[in-house]
């Protein structure tokens, strides 16, 4: 019985481990999409690198959801 509590603890812990890897992960996302949409204001309308900025956004985002999802499901799984 002894195995089954440490595998426990250690899956607690490996969890506890991802969640704070996922909220530096946040914050980096949250940092990067708010500078790259200050640098967004400055690039004229109808600029191809203006419409590359926007795509990297877009891909941003993207990432962003898929982070919201994996916290999600750790989020569950720690439940």
């Amino acid at each position: 019985m002894r195995t089954g509590i440490c595998l426990i603890a250690h899956w607690q812990f490996a969890l506890w481990a991802l969640g704070q890897h996922m909220a530096e992960i946040k914050t980096l996302l949250d940092d990067v999409i708010e500078t790259e949409l200050a640098n967004l204001r400055t690039l004229p309308s109808g600029n191809e690198e203006r419409a590359k900025a926007i795509r990297d956004l877009a891909a941003l985002h993207k990432l962003r959801i898929e982070e919201i999802r994996a916290q999600a499901d750790v989020d569950e799984k720690s439940e």
